[in-house]
């Protein structure tokens, strides 16, 4: 069990840090160690897609483009590498084409929406949907934080939770602020396209289906991937798809 969450906080780490790149394929994270938990990449439940009826509240979450840092990125405004025109234009034909689409504040977020909006009504940028705040973390490789805060960062990743970096967010003050705001914009809006950040659309998956931490840190959310999630029904049909 020891093992386990280590494990999954590593690759939870790798997909944060490393925006989760191509190169970290499916293959690396079950093949890793034998004892690892399979995240539920590209999951796709057959007779979900765009087509079906819109009528309950859901989210279509996109993931931002790489940013290629090598350190912890959180709040950082870092842009998105936008070169892949065709997983971008893959991605537009993906998601509903008369839905309004928003995204946080970040430059990361914003100019990806920018890249798949099309024809659709664009709603103002969100903070409250940042990822997830490293504080003096920020920027920073986990080596470096580890040789000096090595019990605190250990719990922060094993025991996602209360725990939080000096000068930033624990696992669950970003989970509350995410979901604060997502409620009301279901409300406002019902169903909308929103591009955010990996800790934003894992910390939504976690609460909709029910996840524990270890479940949660054990799912990769790629750059340019989609999840839906279906609200009133308290599923996801689509979770890291790559259209």
């Amino acid at each position: 069990m020891e093992h386990s969450r280590v494990f999954r906080s590593a690759v939870w780490l790798v997909c944060i840090v490393y925006g989760a790149s191509p190169g970290l394929d499916q293959k690396f994270i079950s093949g890793f160690l034998p004892f690892a938990a399979k995240p539920l990449i590209g999951l796709r439940f057959p007779g979900f897609g765009r087509e079906q009826d819109l009528a309950k509240r859901t989210i279509w979450w996109v993931r931002h483009g790489p940013t290629h840092a090598t350190g912890m990125v959180g709040w950082t405004d870092l842009p998105a590498d936008l070169s892949d025109s065709a997983a971008l234009s893959r991605l537009d034909a993906a998601l509903p084409p008369d839905l309004p689409l928003l995204s946080s504040d970040l430059l990361r977020t914003r100019a990806t929406a920018d890249a798949i909006a099309g024809g659709r009504a664009r709603l103002q940028p969100e903070r409250d949907l940042r990822e997830m705040h490293f504080g003096e973390w920020e920027m920073r490789a986990h080596a470096e934080i580890e040789a000096e805060s090595p019990e605190l960062i250990r719990a922060f990743w094993e025991r996602p939770g209360e725990v939080r970096p000096p000068g930033g967010e624990s696992w669950h003050e970003l989970g509350q602020r995410v979901s604060g705001r997502v409620g009301g914009l279901l409300d406002a809006h019902g169903n909308l396209i929103v591009v955010a950040h990996f800790g934003v659309i894992l910390s939504e998956l976690q609460r909709v289906l029910g996840w524990v931490g270890d479940q949660a840190f054990a799912q990769r959310i790629d750059p340019l991937s989609l999840t839906r999630i279906d609200y009133d029904a308290g599923q996801a049909p689509l979770i890291n798809h790559r259209p």
